[in-house]
């Protein structure tokens, strides 16, 4: 546990994540989330370059609405190679509460690094 200042960071963190989960289903959209809990898709990184592709896949129920997101090879990868994918953010198109453009910086290492998640 990091306190800091009296402050629990963790127990500040959960927190903070937990009112975004519920603002987020209040507004009754679908949330890719994998705090709480995930499966091996949630230590796939990101990078400009990725060696995999999200395809949108039903087959348990034939809901278009709430398809599932599964991961697939776009070139053979070599054991112990890490695993990226690209969110597909398009630059200068989230904004923050306030209708404020955010900004990310990219670190992913690519050659063909943009720079920006979004």
């Amino acid at each position: 546990m990091m306190v800091l200042f009296g402050v629990d960071f963790q127990m500040l963190c959960l927190m903070h994540h937990q009112v975004l989960v519920e603002l987020w289903r209040m507004v009754d959209l679908p949330l890719i989330d994998a705090v709480e809990y995930g499966n091996v898709g949630r230590f796939v990184n990101y990078s400009c370059s990725p060696n995999l592709y999200a395809q949108n896949v039903l087959y348990d129920h034939e809901d278009k609405r709430m398809p599932h997101k599964m991961l697939f090879a776009a070139e053979n990868i070599s054991p112990l190679q890490e695993l990226t994918y690209h969110y597909s953010y398009m630059i200068d198109q989230v904004y923050d509460s306030s209708g404020n453009i955010k900004k990310k910086s990219c670190f992913c290492g690519s050659s063909e690094c943009t720079g920006w998640l979004y």
